[in-house]
């Protein structure tokens, strides 16, 4: 059985850097998009990742009105 590292390395890493590539091609910072691993045994750390992500896209504020438009554009809202 493999082990979650590979599993993450073959399955999340690989989108997650595409999407990040892609976001970042129209305007998107970086810091709006964030993946890590998170093992089973570290499960209760979870939140306080989610509360320190949630705080960094808070003060970025909300996006670009122009790169907001756009996106909504290209999925068809």
């Amino acid at each position: 059985i493999e082990g979650q590292h590979d599993v993450y390395e073959r399955f999340v890493k690989e989108r997650v850097d595409r999407l990040y590539d892609e976001l970042m091609e129209r305007g998107v910072e970086d810091a709006r998009l964030w993946a890590s691993l998170v093992e089973l045994p570290a499960y209760r750390k979870i939140a306080g990742i989610f509360d320190e992500q949630v705080e960094m896209v808070e003060e970025l504020g909300p996006l670009p009105d122009d790169v907001r438009e756009a996106l909504k554009k290209e999925i068809g809202l």
